[in-house]
């Protein structure tokens, strides 16, 4: 009983604007998501990637959930796509990246939160156009939203926990952004194609803008099979838990 009134009582600590410096799932529990893909790729992403770490989380769940934020926070939009080496799979073009994305800069945190592989964002949230690269004419990459003009991208507005994101899908990899929920490809021909999933990261940037370091959410720095929603494990976890230890989910 002692240790579950001491709970309670941080949890209320925490209703307040300390709070705001934990995350929650950002997404609503009914959705019910599955961790795909840890903060290390599965074999098979290794083989499409060409390298171990994944820097983020997976979470699969049926195209078009919506995605809300993960706490108070400065979002913008923009778009992210490239193309593996054609020699890594028989000369076919595969498309890779983060597709429609947002970024979130969480100035209580010091740190960004991102959702990727969006099949659309929330119309509230601006969007900063991609940069097409002449030497890699399908290569299109937001080098503006990387650097930070005082404490937000320029053109970002202000969002609170729980506010509306975007929606699952799975645009950035195999189809880009022109992929539609009918329209599947073949995993045997389209290796890098993945079930929809909100890709989710958690990193800081230096002063030139660039990602320098990236946080595991739930400290385990492992594989998929790693990971529980329910009880986590870990030392520093950033999540904000209930008082049974529980994540807390945004919606």
């Amino acid at each position: 009983m002692e240790k579950i009134a001491i709970l309670l009582l941080m949890l209320l600590v925490m209703t307040g604007a300390e709070a705001k410096q934990f995350l929650v799932v950002p997404l609503a529990r009914s959705s019910n998501p599955t961790i795909t893909e840890g903060w290390l790729y599965s074999q098979q992403e290794q083989q499409i990637h060409g390298y171990p770490n994944h820097k983020g989380i997976d979470f699969a769940c049926s195209y078009g959930t919506a995605v809300y934020a993960a706490t108070d926070g400065w979002a913008i939009q923009s778009f992210h796509s490239r193309l593996l080496p054609e020699r890594l799979w028989q000369g076919k073009t595969v498309g890779y990246a983060l597709g429609h994305f947002v970024q979130i800069w969480h100035p209580e945190q010091q740190k960004y939160t991102c959702y990727g592989h969006l099949s659309r964002v929330a119309e509230s949230i601006p969007c900063l156009r991609p940069v097409q690269s002449k030497a890699q004419p399908h290569d299109w990459d937001p080098k503006g939203i990387y650097l930070v003009s005082g404490v937000a991208p320029d053109g970002a507005v202000w969002i609170r926990r729980g506010d509306l994101v975007g929606y699952v899908g799975d645009s950035g990899l195999t189809w880009g952004y022109d992929e539609t929920p009918d329209q599947r490809p073949d995993r045997e021909q389209f290796p890098s194609w993945d079930e929809p999933h909100l890709h989710f990261e958690v990193y800081t940037r230096d002063a030139q803008g660039q990602k320098n370091v990236w946080f595991d959410p739930f400290c385990l720095y492992s594989t998929a099979e790693a990971y529980n929603l329910s009880n986590p494990v870990g030392v520093s976890e950033l999540w904000l838990f209930d008082q049974n230890h529980n994540i807390l989910w945004a919606r």
